[in-house]
């Protein structure tokens, strides 16, 4: 009976911080406010995690808790030698959130390993693909959009920027490529579509090359050593590129704005130089 209602506890405390995980999921893409829907998710679930007595450390992840403390000790005491003490302070609490909130899920991932890992990834394609959706409608005209989403006219919708708007869709995109395997592939490619999409609309040279190495080194240097994996991969990305083609097509103005703006920038930033230096 004892083991029965241990059995029974354990299951309400995984759900309580399992729904508190896949919320977070779903609402990764709303930061426009701080702290955002899943710091504070993230933290309570931790935190419902430590208290339930759901965390586990193996000996994969133990090696790896070590290093992240001793990270944790070089990041306080080298906050004291900070010039700016509050905002040395601050870098130090957000690292800190950091390491906890991961030590946190990868805690609890210990009971359920690839579950886990499988819902989680689930729930943040289908927050990505709603945001997606919304921006690649906005940007096509198909829907209006508010002065709120766009930054020195680029798409940024929830974010702050459009530079952290872009990366955000890096990971599912990787996701549906690995996913083109199994069945389904064709709406996993589509899927694909809509992400790659997603990050070519944001102008962020460094989503774009973000995308460009994690699709060399998590899915084309895997199946270097296959047979007949040059026609299928040739395949999938000549599309994707046609696609980036169009969309970068679509707004050649903002190509040419933003190449304007960084030269004027370069220009200001050596005649700054220049007047301190005489001054």
């Amino acid at each position: 009976m004892t083991t029965l209602s241990t059995t029974q506890n354990s299951v309400k405390s995984d759900r309580m911080i399992m729904l508190c995980l896949i919320i977070s999921m779903l609402t990764s893409s709303y930061v426009v406010m701080e702290p955002t829907p899943i710091d504070l998710l993230l933290i309570l679930a931790t935190i419902l995690a430590i208290l339930l007595k759901r965390l586990y450390v193996s000996k994969e992840t133990l090696l790896g808790t070590l290093f992240l403390v001793g990270f944790i000790v070089a990041n306080f005491i080298s906050t004291w030698m900070a010039y700016e003490a509050i905002d040395g302070m601050s870098y130090f609490v957000i690292t800190l959130y950091l390491i906890i909130t991961w030590s946190g899920v990868v805690g609890f991932g210990e009971i359920y390993r690839t579950r886990l890992a499988e819902q989680l990834m689930t729930f943040y394609t289908i927050g990505a693909l709603i945001t997606a959706l919304v921006a690649l409608s906005v940007y096509f005209g198909i829907m209006p959009g508010k002065p709120d989403w766009f930054l020195f006219e680029r798409i940024k919708m929830f974010f702050k920027d459009p530079n952290v708007f872009g990366p955000y869709f890096v990971l599912p995109a990787v996701y549906m490529l690995g996913l083109l395997e199994q069945r389904h592939r064709a709406l996993y490619f589509v899927l694909l579509i809509i992400f790659v999409g997603a990050v070519l609309i944001s102008f962020s040279r460094a989503a774009w090359l973000n995308l460009a190495i994690a699709v060399f080194i998590f899915y084309i240097l895997p199946r270097a050593k296959e047979a007949n994996w040059r026609r299928g991969i040739s395949v999938y990305l000549t599309l994707v590129v046609l696609a980036g083609v169009l969309v970068i097509l679509k707004n050649q103005t903002l190509l040419t704005t933003r190449r304007s703006t960084n030269r004027l920038s370069n220009e200001k930033d050596c005649l700054n130089g220049i007047d301190r230096k005489i001054q």
